[in-house]
């Protein structure tokens, strides 16, 4: 259900576009992770 995921410094952002954009922040994932315009599930 994600739909777009990207790091910003320290700082996850996880998008999901179920009915509406939602954006959560989350701190529980690598700092090194980069873009992905995909689920990469």
């Amino acid at each position: 259900m994600v739909q777009g995921m990207w790091h910003e410094g320290t700082r996850i952002y996880i998008c999901s576009l179920s009915r509406t954009q939602i954006c959560v922040l989350t701190l529980h994932f690598p700092s090194n992770m980069r873009h992905y315009p995909q689920s990469p599930q």
